[in-house]
């Protein structure tokens, strides 16, 4: 089957790595994979499956480019001739289902990796034109009945998939995770907290922050890595400064060799104010490690470990749990998520992706 995954870019984010993770393994299996993204620089090349056909960028926020790329898209599947074509994150969306209207020869799916998309506009958008795809999904059950509340996406041809991993590569290695130790200077008996993402509004590290000084004030052997880039970072180096929480809390900047830090960590927290389905608490779990998460991922957190949003102290009383666990129960917490994240293997979620597209392409 000839496959084109269209996205808006490939620049460092979860629906990114699962849209590629995707694409890989129905290469794997045999398919003829293309993979376009719309806008920006391909800064993931080194994770894409040499054999799939890479196309795009370029396209910039004016009518002009819009339309220069919808040209070059109807063109390629022309040549491509795609039984299917899989649209990942809302300009992609919306480009798809335009594409669409241009041209009646694949089936489309399109799959939002949110809730909160922005605004009420693009929430227009997507019930505009919600005709013109086949299949939608979201990345949660709680996004999808959103979604579908709010007339977005129509309820008969809307499903839930959630994001696929490729778990056999987060087994710990305690040799990298105590190198990476060593280099923030976190000896082996102090306990390190560990936040990945975005350094933006959504993932909420000021909260975090105030939530680790309250800690700091009890137990000041603890540390904190949080792994990521963006544009809170100034606010979140006052903020560890106010605190002086210099020597604690570590801005460690964006990295590739993401997995190697999970085996660093004794505890994993997702801080956000909102999410889809975040690929760090699959990430996480993977790697056996204990999870604190906001209520942004209660479908996939064990709810005693889950705290209301933008709550900094029942973030640190939460916090507080973990740290005075015996090694034994947070080996046992961490070992339970690992096997409850099985069912996240990108194996096993290929194969319902499979079904739909056999399901649209044999209609």
């Amino acid at each position: 089957m000839n496959l084109l995954y269209i996205i808006t870019g490939l620049g460092i984010g979860g629906a990114e790595i699962v849209t590629i993770n995707i694409a890989n393994e129905m290469c794997k299996r045999g398919h003829k994979v293309s993979l376009l993204f719309l806008t920006g620089n391909n800064r993931l090349s080194y994770l894409i499956d040499k054999n799939i056909i890479i196309l795009g960028g370029g396209m910039k926020k004016n009518l002009y480019s819009l339309i220069k790329m919808l040209f070059l898209a109807k063109r390629y599947v022309s040549v491509f001739h795609p039984q299917v074509v899989h649209s990942h994150m809302f300009h992609a969306n919306i480009f798809s289902r335009i594409l669409h209207a241009f041209n009646h020869s694949f089936a489309l799916i399109t799959t939002e990796h949110n809730k909160n998309i922005g605004s009420n506009v693009r929430m227009f958008f997507y019930r505009l034109t919600d005709w013109l795809s086949d299949i939608n999904t979201n990345v949660s059950n709680e996004a999808t009945t959103y979604f579908i509340n709010q007339k977005a996406f129509s309820p008969k041809k809307t499903f839930t998939v959630y994001n696929g991993l490729a778990l056999e590569k987060f087994g710990r290695n305690e040799l990298l995770g105590e190198c990476i130790r060593k280099q923030y200077g976190i000896s082996s008996d102090e306990f390190l907290f560990l936040n990945v993402g975005r350094l933006t509004e959504a993932k909420d590290q000021i909260n975090l922050i105030e939530a680790f000084s309250m800690l700091y004030i009890k137990y000041n052997w603890v540390k904190l890595l949080i792994l990521g880039e963006g544009e809170l970072r100034r606010k979140l180096e006052i903020l560890i400064h106010k605190y002086k929480l210099n020597n604690n809390v570590f801005l460690a900047g964006a990295h590739s060799n993401v997995i190697d830090y999970y085996s660093a960590a004794n505890c994993f927290i997702l801080s956000s104010a909102w999410e889809g389905l975040p690929m760090t608490i699959i990430e996480a779990k993977a790697a056996s490690l204990p999870i604190i998460s906001t209520m942004v991922a209660q479908e996939i957190v064990d709810p005693a470990y889950v705290v209301p949003i933008r709550n900094s102290i029942e973030l640190m009383r939460k916090m507080e749990v973990v740290l005075l666990m015996s090694p034994k129960q947070l080996k046992y917490i961490g070992e339970k998520n690992k096997h409850d994240s099985t069912i996240f293997d990108i194996e096993a979620i290929c194969d319902k992706w499979e079904y739909y597209y056999n399901q649209l392409a044999y209609i």
